[in-house]
């Protein structure tokens, strides 16, 4: 009987978990990423992050590579973010790997770890007309659809 207690408890807790939404700015750049969080799909509030690490690849190989990584300082669980700049570690966080430039032709994953649940965000540069780089907001479909394509 406590058996049974105990993983209702248990299940009851784990149901509880906050979720966390996460998107890329339309305005991004590659020269100026924006990532923002919030609790709500609109992306209002903010997040719970104990880290965020940005993950890079050709389209055409399986060759992933960590763009930027930064955690929680020592002593803390989380802190309250509701928008990342990329290359930019907010208040009460370190950088772990610096921000490297982003590339035309990559795809990437930007992975947070919440204090709660929640998805990843996905994007990709590609050149422009004008031989700039624009970025393009992924669905999860469209990233796993090029990943898969290219070998990984």
């Amino acid at each position: 009987m406590r058996a049974i207690a105990l993983c209702a408890i248990l299940l009851l807790g784990s149901a509880c978990d906050e979720v966390f939404y996460v998107g890329i700015d339309p305005a991004s750049t590659p020269g100026v990423l924006v990532i923002d969080f919030g609790r709500q799909q609109d992306l209002s509030g903010s997040a719970k992050l104990y880290g965020f690490s940005l993950e890079g690849r050709p389209r055409d190989t399986a060759c992933w590579t960590t763009f930027w990584d930064i955690q929680v300082v020592e002593g803390s669980r989380y802190a309250e973010v509701d928008r990342l700049e990329y290359g930019s570690a907010p208040d009460n966080f370190t950088t772990v790997i610096p921000a490297d430039e982003l590339r035309a032709g990559y795809v990437y994953s930007g992975i947070p770890g919440y204090h709660g649940v929640g998805g990843s965000c996905y994007f990709e540069v590609t050149r422009d007309s004008l031989g700039g780089g624009t970025v393009r907001s992924l669905t999860e479909h469209e990233f796993q659809a090029i990943v898969n394509q290219g070998g990984g």
